[in-house]
């Protein structure tokens, strides 16, 4: 690279890529699968989508959030658009048991290594059927957040009022 390219806008940390910039590195279809995934994921209450830059994979990257905690993770490659999901393991369980899951994404789930009771599902979103059963697991995963979160606050509120 001589001094007067500019830098590349994935990988360099200084500087926030737009969001045009960062899907045309994937390729037309990819990049059309990665607005249909935001499509999806965007019917969540309360989700915040935000651009990161992930200092060990040297690259800006798409994360999805509710509150504080990560919902799931977007990389947007060359011609590849892929997403990655952690859960814990009553997460893993209940969409294990659930119907509405794909049996393709379904396999994914107990192939994905468990590190610390954390499961890290790995999906490549190739077409549009992967990229509509990844977003049930996310809407999944996003209602199983919620439930927690509910009953960590009425447990506290149930503490404040025995107090």
């Amino acid at each position: 690279m001589s001094p007067i390219d500019p830098p590349n806008p994935v990988t360099a940390g200084h500087a926030n890529p737009q969001w045009a910039q960062l899907t045309r590195l994937a390729g037309d279809r990819a990049a059309i699968l990665f607005e249909e995934l935001r499509r999806r994921v965007g019917a969540i209450e309360s989700l915040i989508e935000e651009l990161y830059y992930d200092d060990v994979k040297e690259c800006w990257m798409p994360r999805y959030r509710l509150g504080e905690s990560v919902l799931f993770t977007a990389h947007i490659l060359p011609a590849a658009l892929e997403a990655t999901v952690t859960l814990d393991i009553a997460q893993r369980d209940r969409v294990l048991s659930s119907r509405k899951l794909s049996p393709a994404t379904k396999q994914l789930v107990p192939q994905a290594p468990t590190v610390e009771g954390l499961v890290s599902v790995h999906v490549r979103l190739n077409n549009r059927a992967a990229v509509r059963s990844f977003s049930t697991l996310i809407a999944m995963k996003s209602k199983l957040m919620e439930a927690s979160s509910s009953q960590s606050r009425d447990s506290v509120t149930s503490e404040e009022q025995g107090a």
